[in-house]
Formats: structure tokens, sequence, C-alpha cells
């Protein structure tokens, strides 16, 4: 197997560690591997109860959907240690994130009284009100980097955009100002 490792043929090292149950040698060769062998490792710890394992393996691996599946579900069973890897997934997420993704991770933290978290997540997904009604639901603390994150930019519409719609976009930004400023 070490050989196999050594020579960079990390699926035949993968494909061995597998049949002889040598997990832990399994975890170094998955993460040092592409990407598409990452998540068929992350299948069998998720496979074997490994959820820790199989979370930061289909993260590494590109599924970061199945990632957040797989720490709600666990987490939903009362795995607390899954929050903290929840927590580093979270932080990755970014505007090229899906808005879903990012709503049901603010909500998971919601559920679990992480308040604090879901803000900054709904921030991320440019779900300003929601995150502003939480704040003020919750008592979260704004501070200023968190006002400056929640204050939508003046975008100029894009071309071809009716009058009407323009208005609607200026409109409904002028609408979280107000409710920043009420925060």
């Amino acid at each position: 197997i070490n050989y196999y490792a050594q020579s960079g043929c990390y699926n035949h090292a993968i494909r061995l560690a597998k049949n002889f149950g040598l997990d832990s040698e399994l975890m170094s060769y998955a993460i040092k591997s592409r990407p598409s062998l990452m998540v068929e490792c992350a299948v069998y710890f998720e496979s074997k109860g490994e959820f820790e394992k199989a979370v930061q393996l289909y993260q590494k691996g590109g599924d970061i959907p199945k990632a957040l599946d797989l720490c709600f579900k666990a987490g939903s069973q009362g795995r607390t240690s899954m929050f903290e890897v929840l927590k580093n997934i979270a932080n990755d997420l970014d505007d090229q994130t899906s808005p879903q993704t990012v709503a049901r991770c603010a909500e998971f933290f919601i559920e679990h009284g992480h308040f604090e978290k879901a803000v900054q997540l709904f921030m991320t997904g440019k779900r300003y009100v929601r995150a502003i009604d939480l704040c003020m639901q919750h008592k979260v603390k704004l501070t200023d980097e968190m006002v400056e994150g929640l204050t939508p930019p003046k975008e100029t519409p894009p071309e071809g955009t009716s009058a009407a719609e323009a208005a609607a976009m200026e409109e409904e930004r002028l609408e979280t100002l107000r409710a920043l400023a009420k925060a």
C-alpha cells in the first residue's frame, strides 16, 4: 500500500486500504487523491458512520451540498462535534454558493440557537431584511462590520430593465436601509 501511495497511485492504495480495513491510512490517502476518489471514500466513511471524516472528504472533493446534508443529519442526531465542522464549511460559503444552500445552512443555525452565524450567512446570501429581522428578534449585536455588510449597494439596473423594475429594485434597497436604521 505504501508503495502505491509513494508512487502517486492513490486509487490502488485506497482500494487496498478499504479491503483490509485500514481506515486511518485510507483517510490520509483520500485527502491526497483526486476529488472523485475523495467523494468515493466519503461514501465509504458515511456508510461506516464516521460522519466527520465523510464530511471532510465531501467538502474537499467539491460536493459541498452533500457535506452540508451530512452535517445536518448528524447534527439533528445530537452529534455536537458537527457544529464545528459545519461552521468551518459555512466560513467557506461565499456569494458564488447557491442561495438555497446558504439559506438552508442559516436556518439550521437558527434552529440550534447560533443566531450570529445565521446572520452572517444571510448576509452572504444577500438576504439583508431577514438578517436584520434576526438581529432584532434575538438581540444580536450589530458591529460596524455587520452594518457595512447589511447595507445593500446602490446598483444601476441592468440594461433592458423597465422603469417599474428599476423603481422596485430601488424601493427594496430603501426598505432594507429603513429596517437597518430601526435595528
